[in-house]
């Protein structure tokens, strides 16, 4: 894949995101599944801007297994990928990137906020050094302990990240510059100074990494998750705060709806086939919210004991609550058979042609095509329990206290330490070192 372009519109002021799919140039960049460019009313939030190499100086994820001479692929890979009215879901995935296949998921809600959900797949086990990488063209700052955040002209851009902790903790603070530490908040969050020795920068860029350090596994799979968004400076309303249930599900808690507003309620974004307290969904990618459900390549969809939506191949769904009814449509590639089940099931419209119910179900002939769907039925019903069942699965997550200290990391055992080599002195005009083992 050479790369991906998502735009809200062609206005100058419309959402703009730029992900890089072509690893190798003429230029000699390497930047294979970064996103180069990210801009939003008419400002760049994140900017490529250089010809470094390497992904540690993009928007990116870079992976070290110690010695990273491995040759690496010069194209991403393309996954499933889905145009669901206001969302985007894309998948892309970098192989063989030193011992491991980088996936980079990006839920993009229209004019609101950019979900990332970055996972290392580890296919050589061993010792490994990643580092979420964010690279902004002007001066940056972390607050919270947890977002890292930019002015612009006319607003405030943030990263929020579902690692870090929600406040400093006993870490030291300190300034610094030419690539010295900014500020350290967390072991794992961590804010570098202009880079002023990037001759190719147009600007004097700061970079945000986010750093994990492990001893892996081969199939473990280990992931970042940020939030980006941009709020004007003399708004006050919440900022969306993400948490991290597992590596491939995202709970947003007030998230903005397509026209800017914000909601109170759950959204929860799903990776793949996940079963997340009483909602069970197995496609290439899920947005449920209370009063809105989107589905991308979707065979089944449960929700408590209700509501179910099943499929023999993969399509697209979109439902909205609409007083009291649920409104939207369906989408598949090839003929199809749906079954949907829906409390107070009264009657349900597919295109122009009403279909028969049986009690709370109904079976649907889905032809290739996008067609509307209708459905008469207790809404209100479909919407609380929707919002139960996520407010319940959220609350079993570990919760982190804002206010507590976070704590150090423990250390492993100290390794003996052992004589690499000796110096018996200088003879003549030469030095002599001998390597232990080796003949004198």
């Amino acid at each position: 894949m050479d790369r991906v372009m998502l735009r809200e519109g062609f206005g100058r002021n419309d959402q703009y995101l730029l992900p890089n799919g072509f690893r190798a140039t003429a230029m000699g960049c390497v930047d294979g599944n970064a996103v180069a460019r990210f801009c939003d009313e008419g400002e760049g939030c994140l900017l490529q801007s250089t010809q470094e190499e390497g992904h540690d100086t993009k928007s990116a994820v870079w992976v070290s297994n110690g010695r990273s001479d491995e040759p690496q692929e010069g194209c991403v890979e393309k996954g499933p990928m889905a145009d669901v009215e206001e969302v985007c879901f894309t998948s892309t995935t970098l192989p063989r990137y030193h011992g491991t296949d980088w996936e980079r998921c990006l839920f993009w809600r229209k004019s609101g906020v950019l979900v990332v959900m970055d996972r290392l797949t580890v296919k050589q086990p061993g010792r490994h050094v990643a580092a979420c990488t964010w690279r902004s063209p002007r001066y940056a700052r972390l607050t919270e302990g947890r977002r890292w955040e930019t002015r612009t002209e006319e607003g405030v851009f943030s990263i929020a990240s579902a690692e870090a902790p929600m406040s400093g903790g006993p870490y030291p603070v300190t300034e610094g510059r030419d690539g010295e530490t900014a500020r350290q908040v967390s072991p794992e969050l961590r804010l570098t100074s202009p880079l002023d020795d990037d001759r190719f920068s147009a600007e004097a860029p700061w970079v945000l990494r986010q750093w994990k350090r492990l001893n892996a596994e081969a199939g473990q799979v280990v992931d970042f998750q940020n939030v980006l968004f941009r709020r004007d400076q003399q708004a006050e309303r919440p900022n969306p705060v993400l948490v991290r249930p597992s590596d491939a599900v995202s709970v947003l808690k007030g998230a903005s709806t397509c026209e800017g507003q914000t909601t109170e309620d759950l959204a929860v974004l799903i990776r793949g086939s996940r079963q997340f307290g009483g909602l069970a969904v197995e496609a290439d990618s899920g947005w449920p919210r209370a009063d809105e459900l989107y589905l991308a390549g979707g065979r089944r969809l449960v929700i408590g004991e209700e509501v179910s939506v099943t499929s023999e191949a993969p399509v697209d769904l979109v439902l909205k609550r609409s007083s009291a009814s649920l409104t939207g449509w369906i989408r598949a590639a090839v003929e199809t058979e749906v079954m949907v089940g829906l409390p107070d099931l009264k009657a349900v419209r597919l295109g122009h042609t009403s279909v028969a119910t049986s009690g709370n179900a109904v079976r649907l002939a889905v032809t290739p095509g996008t067609q509307v769907l209708h459905c008469r039925a207790g809404a209100g019903r479909v919407s609380d329990e929707l919002d139960r069942q996520l407010t319940l699965a959220v609350a079993k997550q570990p919760h982190r206290n804002p206010d507590a200290a976070a704590a150090r990391p423990t250390r492993g055992p100290r390794l003996p330490l052992r004589s690499v080599w000796t110096h018996d002195g200088l003879r003549g005009a030469g030095r002599r070192d001998r390597l232990e083992g080796a003949a004198p």
